[in-house]
């Protein structure tokens, strides 16, 4: 964010939770949350409301006029470059579903119903923004003029708003039983073994009844029980007039896209795709073990290399010939309730690639579809009975220097006083129906502890 200039809060650090609090009396607030370091993610974390500009989109379902293919450039993501174009130094925090990979590929359309009726592409242009370093402790506001500064320095230095507790929250379900979830399963291995593809991600959601006032206090539990580097809180705009604003509560911790487009690493792009779960025990002992066991599964390793070089694959249709490269092998990387196999990928993008191209060769993420991407999908859209909407999408801020996306898993939806979360997994040939479904309530565990 080269192109903004600092400003001081006061004299002291404004911590992210207290900052969020006092954001949440504006217009669409946001934190975007580097909770917890964890893979070298979430030193910085940053936050705001009031924006003075908004871009949507709702995209056009079914596949690319004329037969185009992947190397496409599609309408809806020229027309999201070029509207960030003319925002100029404005910061864009907000949602890219994943529908926007039905903007890119070739797919037959969907009977699926839409029950969340969230827009694909949802954000708002902040021309302040605070940011809080975790390592240096130091709070600023970044801003495209002193007087953009100073209504957000207001903001953040009002008398702070009185805690709340959460309430009674009410019980949480899953949508799909267990044996419902393990028949989609074998489905999903049966068309391995045709040779359709090699790996599926296969979701499933769970509910529970809460308000949207007790979304905020919601997520600082979370985040203080389950810190992620990659977490964000989002408030949107109603879908109505006069209606309830959908409150996103992300405890991501992969990162999907960061990319450089001025300064000293001009081109540069990085995806960090995570693959290969284990729990965490409260026991060392047996939570080491969980750990060695999960670095050196056999069937683990298999399932992140899939998607480790699709993503290879994935880059390598922007990327400058031989600068694609990635990690030799993954690395295990331990949050608070899950141990997981993360590697990088990087690459320095063609001269000329713009952000378009560059979303267009990575949405839908290849660790919540599977490989080959696009058979995937097709499977996703036949066994998952509604559509993914924000699930499995995007959160995070673009600026005219740089653009940061964490994917959207361990990710909620709070509106119309119900929460909604999606969990799965990668199915493999190596999987078991049973065991699949142990790691979606593993992935869920963060929530339910946050809502227990």
């Amino acid at each position: 964010m080269r192109h903004l200039g600092v400003y001081p809060i006061s004299g002291r650090a404004l911590l992210p939770d207290e900052a969020l609090r006092l954001l949440c009396r504006g217009e669409r607030p946001f934190l975007l949350d580097g909770a917890a370091d964890a893979d070298g993610l979430g030193r910085y974390s940053y936050g705001g409301c009031d924006p003075v500009a908004r871009y949507v989109d709702r995209l056009l379902d079914g596949p690319l006029p004329g037969g185009l293919g992947r190397r496409a450039q599609a309408p809806p993501l020229l027309r999201l470059q070029q509207c960030l174009a003319g925002w100029g130094p404005l910061i864009a925090v907000g949602l890219l579903g994943y529908d926007v990979g039905r903007s890119v590929e070739r797919l037959p359309p969907r009977d699926r119903p839409d029950d969340l009726g969230l827009l694909p592409i949802d954000l708002g242009g902040y021309d302040a923004v605070y940011r809080h370093d975790r390592v240096t402790e130091e709070s600023m506001i970044l801003a495209t003029s002193e007087d953009a500064a100073g209504r957000l320095r207001r903001r953040l230095l009002a008398p702070p708003p009185p805690a709340s507790g959460s309430g009674t929250l009410g019980a949480v379900r899953f949508e799909t039983s267990k044996d419902e979830y393990c028949r989609r399963v074998r489905r999903v291995r049966e068309y391995l073994l045709a040779g359709d593809c090699y790996q599926v991600n296969l979701c499933h959601r769970l509910c529970a009844r809460v308000r949207v006032e007790q979304a905020l206090p919601l997520y600082l539990r979370l985040r203080a029980m389950a810190p992620a580097p990659l977490g964000a809180y989002l408030r949107l705009d109603p879908p109505a007039v006069g209606g309830p604003a959908p409150v996103l509560l992300s405890n991501s911790p992969e990162l999907l896209l960061r990319a450089n487009f001025a300064g000293p690493h001009l081109g540069r792009v990085e995806t960090r795709p995570i693959k290969g779960t284990r729990r965490r025990d409260p026991d060392p002992a047996r939570d080491r073990a969980l750990a060695e066991t999960l670095f050196a599964a056999e069937k683990d390793r298999a399932e992140h290399l899939m998607i480790v070089d699709l993503l290879r694959n994935d880059l390598g249709r922007v990327a400058v010939t031989g600068s694609v490269n990635a990690d030799e092998a993954p690395r295990l990387v331990s949050l608070p309730t899950v141990h997981h196999l993360v590697s990088s990928v990087r690459a320095r993008m063609l001269p000329g690639t713009g952000l378009a191209d560059l979303l267009a060769a990575l949405f839908p993420g290849g660790s919540i579809t599977g490989a080959p991407k696009v058979r995937a999908m097709e499977i996703i859209d036949e066994l998952e009975p509604v559509r993914r909407g924000p699930f499995y999408g995007a959160l995070g801020f673009f600026s005219a220097t740089l653009a940061e996306l964490a994917l959207c898993i361990r990710t909620a939806v709070v509106r119309d006083d119900e929460l909604l979360l999606s969990v799965g997994g990668g199915i493999v040939l190596g999987s078991t129906p049973e065991e699949e479904w142990e790691e979606t309530e593993v992935k869920a565990a963060a929530f339910l502890r946050a809502m227990a």
